[in-house]
């Protein structure tokens, strides 16, 4: 696998407080509540809207002063920027571990989608804040957030292609289209919530949705080789 940047800092308008040089618990502290403010700006933007959510509502969902939060963030754009470069970041720092140890691409991409519907299930609210404002971001940030998105969807990309190399795939498949695709299906665990939260647990989502997306896309020759991972009750990484 290629090393994929982890590099998501550029967040114009994020004022991170620097502590002093010699106390790394205080910077990993700022991290930390960095965070917290974040999350807590996003459960209530994706409640009540961006556009009805002030800072200062930030503030008192969060228990916590204005002037903290203005500390922080220099304004609500740049709050809603660190949320959805965040999420970005999650995806980068979290799939190519997951997708360590596989050598068959099939179980590799696999195990690379069941990452990134773990991460949108960490952060449904700021997902969906991503599809809902990603228009109110000023044009800088939201490059930004394209080129991010490109990167995270070569995460799942690169594994698509080496099967088509490998023959495993049909040779009409378009790697990069069928990443989009288990994308979509990941974000689709963010926007439908309420309609799966009582239906489906989240590893049988990944195992149905996968299977969905990738039977149709396997060369006949490989459909029995991987039969088990097309099926629906298969869960988890392993083969």
């Amino acid at each position: 696998m290629n090393h994929h940047s982890i590099e998501v800092s550029v967040r114009p308008g994020v004022r991170r407080v620097p502590p002093r040089p010699d106390d790394p618990v205080a910077g990993a502290r700022t991290d930390e509540r960095v965070g917290q403010l974040a999350q807590a700006a996003a459960a209530l933007m994706a409640r009540q809207g961006y556009h009805g959510t002030s800072m200062q509502d930030v503030a008192a969902d969060a228990g916590v002063s204005v002037g903290l939060i203005y500390r922080y963030f220099e304004n609500k754009e740049a709050l809603l920027a660190h949320v959805v470069t965040g999420i970005m970041g999650g995806y980068l720092r979290r799939l190519p571990p997951a997708m360590v140890g596989f050598d068959d691409p099939v179980l590799r991409l696999r195990a690379g989608f069941a990452a990134y519907c773990e991460v949108i299930d960490e952060h449904r609210p700021g997902a969906l804040l991503a599809y809902r404002e990603g228009k109110s971001m000023p044009d800088g940030v939201l490059d930004r957030v394209k080129a991010l998105e490109l990167e995270t969807t070569e995460l799942l990309a690169e594994p698509a292609r080496d099967a088509v190399a490998a023959g495993i795939l049909r040779e009409r498949v378009d790697p990069f289209l069928l990443a989009y695709d288990l994308s979509i299906f990941g974000h689709m665990w963010a926007l439908k919530h309420w309609y799966f939260t009582d239906r489906v647990v989240l590893a049988d989502y990944i195992a149905q949705q996968f299977a969905l997306c990738v039977s149709g896309a396997i060369d006949p020759e490989h459909e029995l080789r991987y039969r088990h991972v097309m099926s629906p009750s298969t869960i988890g990484g392993n083969a």
